[in-house]
């Protein structure tokens, strides 16, 4: 699988890491720090032709200027386990480089992840994903909740994410806004 995430930086990543710690401890929760990083995910699919994404993301990085976006609160998608997030509130600078980014990548993604498409993207953090039981989610809700959480975070970059069938997850490509690829 490969992603188009940004991840959050310091010291919102500690916080993110101190949350899936609390998680862990208390409920058992552990897939997400075995499966990521502390970040949010613009696109995903199976895989990317890379000869044709890297060049598409080197230049949109390069026309982007680095932007706030809004984290607050905590709520949950419905699934076979409950999936446990940090929201994150749409702004134009955020639609917009998504609906961006969707439109270069999205023929050259193998069956990208509708969910990730502009009309359903809903922007966030992951905390708790596969191992969070539904007897659980309400005391997870109110350990994160209680956190008051309401962070202004500036994006500045992309990377892409890859995980292998194994599990095993690498970031492989960095781009910065305002530059392009930088490794």
């Amino acid at each position: 699988m490969h992603a188009l995430i940004s991840t959050l930086p310091k010291p919102y990543e500690d916080q993110v890491l101190q949350i899936w710690d609390e998680l862990e401890e208390r409920f058992g929760c552990k897939y997400v720090r075995t499966a990521t990083v502390p970040h949010f995910t613009w696109q995903l699919g199976d895989r990317y032709a890379l000869d044709a994404v890297i060049p598409l993301l080197k230049q949109a990085a390069a026309e982007l200027e680095p932007f706030d976006i809004v984290v607050q609160g905590a709520e949950h998608f419905v699934s076979q386990s409950p999936i446990l997030f940090l929201e994150i509130i749409k702004n134009p600078n955020l639609v917009k480089t998504h609906l961006d980014i969707w439109q270069r990548m999205e023929e050259h993604t193998a069956n990208p992840n509708l969910l990730y498409s502009p009309a359903l993207w809903h922007p966030h953090i992951s905390l708790a994903v596969q191992d969070l039981r539904w007897e659980d989610l309400p005391k997870a809700l109110e350990l994160v909740r209680a956190k008051r959480i309401d962070w202004r975070v500036m994006i500045d970059h992309f990377s892409i994410l890859r995980q292998d069938a194994d599990g095993a997850v690498a970031l492989e490509h960095h781009f910065q806004f305002g530059k392009g690829q930088v490794y």
